[in-house]
């Protein structure tokens, strides 16, 4: 039985389109693409010091985003370990993780392992991902926050996380 899942898509370059277009091609082969949100460009923010990329620390630094959903046969624990090979794949050996790929939602999933946590905890904290993800699954009702996606993009928008920067169908062309 299919299951729909939510995945983020960061790509820490300004000049992205590239990389997310190989992003997508290689998300393409792991089920059928229902929905993809708009691209947006993201600025480093201040109040997430500990994420992923030293660059993010830095108040110039500029990437792109967006999120998809995705039907698929996986399981999520199967799921998530397909993105991480993608992710290390697509990722350039210099700047060690130029892309990041987020399993943020796996329909009817809540989960807490240490290897894989359902919805993604960072949801609220990252606007870049929530709120293109709100764009995919509005409706889709978070568990622990006990609101809607859409819900949690309004909250999370406060601040200059970034804007919209493309559609993704004219940018992508995929």
């Amino acid at each position: 039985m299919e299951k729909l899942a939510v995945i983020g898509v960061v790509v820490f370059s300004q000049k992205g389109i590239p990389e997310l277009k190989a992003a997508m091609g290689k998300l393409k082969g792991l089920g059928s693409l229902e929905k993809v949100s708009s691209i947006y460009s993201i600025r480093g923010t201040h109040y997430v010091p500990d994420q992923i990329h030293d660059l993010r620390t830095d108040g110039q630094f500029i990437g792109l985003s967006l999120a998809l959903t995705l039907h698929t046969a996986d399981r999520a624990s199967e799921l998530l370990s397909k993105i991480k090979m993608l992710e290390s794949e697509l990722t350039s050996t210099i700047n060690k993780r130029s892309l990041e790929l987020i399993l943020m939602v796996y329909e009817g999933e809540a989960v807490m392992t240490p290897n894989l946590t359902l919805p993604y905890p960072d949801l609220l904290k990252r606007p870049e991902i929530t709120i293109p993800a709100a764009e995919t699954w509005g409706d889709y009702y978070h568990p622990v926050y006990k609101e809607s996606l859409n819900a949690l993009a309004k909250r999370s928008a406060a601040g200059s996380w970034g804007e919209f920067f493309a559609h993704s169908k004219s940018a992508l062309d995929f």
